[in-house]
Parts: C-alpha cells; structure tokens; sequence
C-alpha cells in the first residue's frame, strides 16, 4: 500500500520518500483514536458522527469512519481503545488505517509534566508498535495539538517563550522521533509531521474553547475534519507549502446546510452560513486539502439575478444560476469578511468577484478591499454595466491569509458577494 521510499530528514534521520499513497483512499475503515477532542470531533463511535464519514466522503475516501476516541483516556487508556478498535476491525485486518493522537492527556495534569518523558514516550511506542503489529494496517500519528492553556503557567498564542508550558517540548522529545522510527511515512521531508495538530490550532486557534485545550462547542466537527483532509493530502502526496501556481479556486455563497466540499459533478467551493470551511477543490476538481475559508457575514439572502446576470459577466465561471441567485449581504454599515487562510506564502494571486441583486436601484453599489490595500467597487443592480470585479495580482503574504471585505460604499448603499474567483500566477 505504502510504496515508499527512504530519504534523510531533519537531523539525519531517515524519513519515507513523499509520494502519493494512493491505497489511503479505498482503506475500508478509517478509525480515530484518541481522547477529549477526537471523541467531541468524531464521536464516541463506533461508527463515527454522520457528519464526520459525510466529510470524509466528500474527500474521497471510500470506506467507514468509525471512533474508538473516549474523553480523559491518557496514553494506556487509548493503547486500551486502539486493541478495542482493532477487534471491531477484524474483518478487515491488514488493510485499515487508524488515526492516533496518541498523547492524550498525559501532559496536562501539570506544566511541564514532571519526570513524565519516558513514561509517556514508553506509552506511545507501546502504541506504534501494537499497530505495526498488523502488517497492512497504517499507522497515520497525529502531533499533539497546541494548547492554549490560560492558567498559569499560560501558553499564549505568538509568544514562543511560553511554548514549553504546553505540548511543544513533549511532541519535540517524544512524538517526532517516535514518528520517524514507527510511522517514516507521515513524517514530511523536512522532519515535520503530515499530521501536524500543533500547527492546526496554531493556525485556527478559534477551534478551541475558553479553557484553551477543549474544542469549541460549535466547532468541534472542524477538528477531525481537518485531520481527514490532511490524511487527503498525505494520500496525494501534498504538502501544506506546496504551490497553487497556475491553479484555480472558486467559491460561492450558498443558504442551507454546510457544505465544505462540491457535491459530485460540481466544481465549486459552498460557503453556507457564517463559520469556516476547511478543505476545497480546485476549478478542475482536484483536491486541495490545506485551504480553510472564513465567512462572516450578517445576512444571507437568494434573491439575485441568476441566469439574467450572465451578459454582465466576463468570467465564464461564474455564470451559473445557482450561485448568481444565492448571495451574502451587508447593510447599514456591516461589512462581509471573508478570510481565505493556509495558502503558500509568495504565490501571486489574482482575485475576482461577482455580485448580483435582482434590482436595478441605485443602493447596490458595494466597496471591496483586499488585504487591507487596493480598493474596487462593484454594482450588483440588474442594470449595471457589469456585476463582476477584479483586484491586481497581490503576493500571499507571510501569514497565508487573504483577507476581502464587503461595506456598502457610501450611505445607504448594500455590498453583495456571489462568487469569489482565485486564480494563482503560473511561475516562468
């Protein structure tokens, strides 16, 4: 299944060479094991929550997603879930994959746990080795997720000096080097995990709740969603630093349930409701597994043009009907933020919009910023000259993140957002 290969990674050490695993996708389970959050993320299981084997579907992957994860399970406990899990498995022994968060809650009773290293490391090599016994089953390890803890001692976020308080020395000392020997496979080139869930919350640090370790309770889904989307791009082959050159994303605003994926056939992002999407496609309908959008917006609304906005669009792309019928909106004043996070620092990007309102009145004239700079105003009246507008190509900035607000421009006026268009530069 693997087909791997050896290279050095960070430190010498061997690392598997970085290439698709393509068998990942028709695993016939695919099991979380792991404590608090795995268990508020994907459930209690077995079989996992609807909406965690929804997303993994949408993501491609063909098999059941189940959960072993039971909430203040520390190492032993979850070695206890993962023998549990493997039973339920039986069936389809040697071709399973289990994701594990193996730390558990070993390192939270006290900052930094005292005298712990070699239990804990003893703990999840017992762990690794119990999966590799299985030949055929993969073993997809998960780096401990950062915690923001707000006692003292605290973990602040972006003060790197309050690191050894959480999770950061541990996964240096004891996951890293366990991955390497146990799980070459998901260790990146680099010496960094596949499955970084340090780096996740650092970058989303709004998944976690008030006690800065628990998972927001409106956000927990996002947790292990996020994990099968980075298990996509092991699967591809993908890294998070990776280019979009020449490569295309497209969403559109959307009222109903969430969607974070394209039904089948389709090629476009669904942003629905105000929250955040993780995972996407590109306009050819590959996967892209690192993306995550941001939406806020103060109200949704269908009443666009639809097919009528087609002659005002340059963009081939956006005339569909669905999306030039299903908008966001803001008025008196709000403003729509839409937040495109986890893109590759220094990509060139092109950004292009439609807005569209069954209206043809003077008060739909919006005002759109991108990343705090060039600034474009759009009319989505039905008797504008056009309803679609673009910014100039804009570097993505150390962060990742593009940032595009939406204010009515002037008094009275209502900003509109249909569709948002990426198009990545093609390197010489």
């Amino acid at each position: 299944m693997l087909g791997i290969g050896i290279g050095v990674g960070r430190g010498g050490l061997p690392v598997a060479a970085y290439l698709p695993m393509p068998g990942l996708w028709a695993a016939p389970t695919i099991t979380f094991i792991g404590a608090s959050l795995e268990a508020q993320g994907a459930g209690n299981g077995p079989e996992a929550t609807p909406r965690t084997a929804q997303y993994a579907a949408a993501l491609g992957f063909a098999g059941a997603i189940r959960s072993y994860a039971v909430s203040g399970q520390q190492n032993d406990g979850i070695l206890s879930r993962y023998y549990a899990a493997r039973e339920g498995n039986a069936g389809t022994a040697g071709r399973n994959v289990y994701i594990v968060h193996a730390n558990g809650n070993d390192i939270t009773a006290s900052r930094p746990f005292p005298n712990a290293e070699t239990t804990i490391r003893d703990s999840q090599r017992a762990i690794f080795q119990a999966v590799g016994g299985v030949p055929g089953d993969v073993l997809a390890p998960v780096l401990t997720s950062k915690r923001l803890y707000v006692s003292d001692p605290v973990v602040a976020q972006g003060d790197s000096s309050t690191d050894g308080f959480g999770s950061k020395p541990y996964n240096d000392a004891v996951a890293l080097p366990l991955m390497r020997q146990y799980a070459p496979a998901f260790v990146l080139p680099n010496g960094e995990a596949a499955l970084d869930g340090y780096r996740v919350i650092e970058r989303h640090p709004f998944l976690l709740s008030s006690d800065g370790i628990h998972l927001e309770p409106n956000l927990r889904s996002r947790w292990t969603e996020i994990l099968l989307a980075l298990l996509a791009a092991r699967a591809l082959g993908r890294r998070y630093d990776d280019s979009r050159a020449g490569r295309s994303l497209v969403f559109r605003m959307l009222g109903g349930s969430w969607n974070h994926l394209p039904a089948a056939g389709k090629l476009r992002n669904e942003i629905v409701g105000s929250g955040n999407s993780f995972a996407a496609r590109f306009w050819d309908g590959d996967l892209d597994p690192f993306v995550s959008v941001g939406l806020s917006s103060p109200a949704f609304a269908t009443t666009g043009n639809g097919s009528g906005t087609f002659g005002r669009l340059s963009d081939p792309r956006f005339r569909d009907a669905a999306t030039m019928t299903a908008m966001a909106y803001a008025e008196g004043g709000a403003t729509i933020t839409m937040i495109v996070r986890n893109l590759t620092p220094g990509d060139r990007v092109r950004v292009s919009l439609a807005a569209s309102r069954a209206a043809n009145d003077t008060m739909r004239r919006g005002r759109y910023v991108l990343n705090g700079g060039e600034a474009i105003t759009v009319n989505a009246a039905n008797n504008a000259p056009t309803n679609q507008g673009s910014f100039a190509a804009v570097t993505v900035p150390p962060s990742g993140e593009l940032v595009l607000t939406a204010t009515g421009d002037g008094a009275g006026q209502i900003a509109y957002l249909n569709a948002v268009a990426l198009d990545f530069e093609k390197t010489a």
